[in-house]
């Protein structure tokens, strides 16, 4: 049976959110965990990309073992298959790389900036991700049965150790920028809060239970009896921290010139022009987050917190996408190249 969840996913998406504006204001970098392994999979290898990945799996692992939720990942059956599995991944990796951002860089960090584009693209992901979901009838192969998504509200080993998560994301970004303003070298500590930014990220999906593709094939099905509403309590969460975090960078900029240790913002410039790329990202990235219920944080945290044969091939697939869309956009530029040269 689907557990409706609003409390803990609103908890979890208040450390979600905690963690975004914390990263901008410490980095001066956006969370978007499609664009760090873009990076990857594309040659764009630097160290805080590194620190950051390996944020994700540390607070996986820790997560794993520590979070009060019963089992925190999910048991999938056979009738969720590899190959279900892989074409979603492979139209998330894709899509993802073509709009530039997911459910983090643009759910999360995107709408909090109020970016024209982002709306766009969740509101396409969204619909285009319930679509895929009903009509391949995601509820039936991730097993859910057909009984209304009961009201759950958490016990106080599980709401205590939500206040706690919160309570340290804000004291360890908090102590990280503490730490900043006393030495005259930014270059660990810059890295120690991109693997701080990463890992609380991976506390707060698994505590959300945004790492099962079951609850998220549940709210992406809107028609079938047992819909789940709790990602939207995750997102509302999010958005209440990141929101106010990432305006008072862009409107104050004379009061927060620049991040804590970097020189400068790394925020995205083109916030309002729409594109026949991130409409076509958008519908790529929802087809395939419907298809199998993952998206790329959630999908790399459970991977390595509970690797199964369906994740696994979800994560290759979508890598292989990313790579995929990079090997075109390079054969593109360089098309266009030789053209103007002629």
């Amino acid at each position: 049976m689907v557990l409706f969840t609003p409390a803990t996913a609103l908890v979890g998406g208040l450390v979600l959110g905690t963690a975004a504006a914390g990263k901008l204001l410490l980095t001066g970098r956006v969370l978007g965990i499609s664009g760090a392994l873009k990076g990857f999979v594309q040659g764009d290898v630097t160290s805080w990309r590194v620190a950051f990945v390996l944020g994700l799996g540390g607070g996986a692992l820790a997560a794993a073992r520590s979070v009060p939720a019963g089992s925190a990942f999910d048991v999938l059956p056979a009738t969720f298959t590899v190959a279900r599995a892989a074409a979603g991944g492979l139209l998330v990796g894709l899509g993802a790389a073509l709009g530039n951002g997911c459910t983090s860089g643009h759910g999360i960090c995107g709408n909090a900036r109020l970016s024209v584009r982002s709306v766009v693209y969740t509101l396409l992901f969204m619909a285009s991700g319930m679509a895929a979901a009903t009509l391949s009838n995601g509820a039936a192969a991730a097993g859910i049965a057909p009984v209304a998504a009961q009201l759950t509200w958490p016990g106080s080993d599980v709401l205590r150790f939500g206040g706690l998560l919160l309570g340290s994301a804000v004291v360890t970004l908090s102590g990280l920028a503490g730490i900043a303003k006393q030495v005259c070298s930014h270059q660990v500590l810059g890295l120690a809060a991109e693997f701080a930014s990463g890992a609380l990220f991976a506390f707060g999906l698994v505590y959300t239970g945004m790492v099962r593709p079951t609850k998220v094939i549940a709210f992406l099905s809107p028609t079938h009896p047992a819909w789940d509403l709790s990602l939207a309590f995750v997102m509302g969460g999010a958005l209440l921290i990141a929101l106010p975090g990432f305006q008072t960078v862009i409107r104050k900029k004379n009061v927060i010139t620049r991040p804590v240790m970097e020189q400068s913002f790394s925020l995205p410039r083109n916030s309002h022009s729409i594109d026949g790329k991130l409409l076509l990202g958008g519908v790529l990235f929802g087809a395939g987050w419907g298809l199998s219920g993952m998206c790329p944080g959630p999908a790399l945290v459970a991977a390595v917190g509970a690797p199964v044969p369906q994740v696994l091939a979800y994560v290759a697939a979508m890598m292989a996408g990313m790579w995929i869309e990079g090997r075109f956009a390079a054969g593109s530029k360089a098309g266009k190249l030789v053209a103007k040269v002629g």
